[in-house]
């Protein structure tokens, strides 16, 4: 039996029930279990988010709302990875 598949559906099973019950403890729940999920299931997970999140804010009504969210996602990965890219660049121009 492959435990991890089966683990990370287990996880996927739990978070639904949080996003269900208490949405307000899904960034905890995403913490605090990250390592039981596979990467396909955080995937999904982004995926169902981002068609979400463009789904009910990407309208007139709320201007760039969705551009101004994915902006900041975007400035606060690049504030987390910046001594990662500045690696990985080096090693591109060895």
């Amino acid at each position: 039996m492959d435990y991890g598949k089966w683990e990370g559906i287990h996880a996927v099973m739990e978070f639904t029930e949080v996003l269900k019950n208490e949405p307000g403890k899904a960034f905890d729940f995403i913490t605090f279990n990250a390592y039981r999920f596979e990467k396909g299931d955080i995937v999904n997970i982004l995926k169902e988010l981002l068609y979400s999140l463009k789904y009910h804010v990407d309208g007139s009504f709320y201007g760039s709302l969705y551009a101004d969210i994915l902006s900041d996602v975007q400035a606060e990965i690049d504030e987390d990875y910046n001594e990662a890219y500045q690696e990985y660049t080096a090693l591109l121009t060895r």
